[in-house]
């Protein structure tokens, strides 16, 4: 340490408050303002909310096939689609736009697919697009897949609040918990998955054998004929997958039903009934339960740090994202795109601007002297940095050395 830095520094005239905003115009407080993180986060919130209240409007009461019949939509006659799937439209085209904005700024491909957000927004797009592109075709079948597409799209922007709210101090590490638990329930799912495939089959079978075969008996108890009630192409469809499907996962959350049939078939599939309740809601959700447990008390201590670490994530991705949210930021980004392109432009003209050797040593000298001018100011800054840094290390070492003693 240089001794002489505590005097010099007390003579030299530093301005206590380094950020003075006298100096910094109006127009420059609000833009430095819009580009705080905070600032942004709150407003893609407020907005992202807003989407989420359009797109389920639509969805709900304001979403038909396309106006080919010079009917009124919102009041509108000859209007394709209505007003507000309009505003949905030009809203996810701008978080589409913004979503591209961030995928180019990122080096790394792998980087970008690496953060669960992204492939969240990905997944969400994707099935946008086939809802949308689906959409404008007017048949029953289309529309059908357009609608189921949009309903599968709005669960995954839902989905993505999730995201959103890792910001705040009490909800972060929660989520952390959440999405660790969630390896557990995953095994859990396999387990069931072994049990009730073998339950639901076999007792099923069991119960559509009497829909499906009739014995016919004569009055003294010989059997006259057997009758198939179809054929095998029939029997065999979607529904019956339903079917199967319905009837063994409700018995997992202990809902046992009477079967009416009073036969070999009823009672043998009651009794499976009630072992598979047995295993699947007693024991393996008591296991499942015990599991969370111990997941939540091995990451309880380490969701904090984990937090932060994905608190810092999300204020880097807020500072790269545009200055307004979707779908405003499309002219933020068409300004980017065209102030891109021009100094692309400039620096290319540069390059291969020629250079004479008459203006060559008038340029050098030019550049000399400002460079010079600059190189005292930010040597001379430099120096009282260097001074305060000294002091301030040689207290810290003072105090550290008393307390030790």
């Amino acid at each position: 340490f240089n001794p002489n830095s505590r005097i010099r520094s007390k003579n030299l005239n530093i301005d206590p408050n380094p950020t003075n905003t006298n100096n910094v115009r109006w127009f420059e407080k609000v833009i430095y303002f819009y580009k705080a993180p905070i600032v942004r986060f709150y407003y893609n919130l407020i907005f992202f909310l807003i989407f989420l209240d359009i797109f389920s409007y639509v969805l709900l009461v304001d979403y038909f096939p396309l106006n080919t019949y010079r009917g009124h939509y919102s009041g509108i006659k000859d209007l394709p689609i209505p007003i507000t799937e309009i505003c949905l439209h030009i809203c996810v085209w701008g978080i589409i736009i913004e979503e591209f904005h961030q995928f180019f700024l990122i080096h790394s491909y792998v980087e970008y697919l690496a953060d669960m957000s992204n492939i969240l927004d990905i997944t969400a797009i994707v099935l946008y697009l086939i809802g949308f592109i689906t959409r404008f075709i007017v048949i029953e079948e289309f529309f059908m897949t357009s609608k189921i597409f949009f309903g599968l799209d709005l669960i995954f922007w839902y989905i993505r609040i999730l995201h959103l709210f890792s910001a705040y101090e009490r909800l972060g590490p929660k989520l952390i918990m959440i999405f660790k638990t969630m390896k557990d329930l995953l095994f859990f799912v396999c387990f069931i998955l072994i049990f009730l495939l073998g339950f639901s089959i076999t007792s099923w079978s069991l119960i559509i054998t009497s829909s499906q075969i009739t014995w016919i008996y004569g009055d003294n108890g010989t059997l006259l004929n057997i009758t198939i009630a179809d054929n095998n192409t029939d029997r065999w469809n979607w529904k019956l997958l339903r079917d199967l499907t319905n009837y063994g996962v409700w018995k997992v959350f202990g809902q046992v039903e009477l079967i009416d049939n009073d036969n070999s078939y009823s009672t043998v599939t009651f009794i499976l009934a009630i072992v598979f309740v047995t295993i699947a809601n007693v024991l393996l959700l008591n296991v499942l339960v015990a599991l969370f447990n111990v997941t939540i008390q091995n990451v309880q201590d380490q969701s904090r740090n984990v937090w932060r670490y994905q608190r810092f994530l999300l204020v880097n991705e807020y500072q790269k994202k545009s200055l307004f949210p979707p779908p405003f930021n499309a002219c933020f980004c068409l300004i980017t795109a065209i102030t891109h392109f021009i100094t692309r432009c400039q620096k290319r003209y540069r390059n291969h601007q020629p250079i004479f050797e008459g203006r060559l040593s008038i340029v050098i000298i030019g550049a000399i002297d400002n460079s010079s001018d600059q190189q005292f100011k930010i040597t001379d800054s430099m120096k009282r940095e260097s001074a305060i840094a000294e002091d301030f290390w040689r207290d810290l070492l003072k105090q550290i050395e008393e307390q030790k003693k």
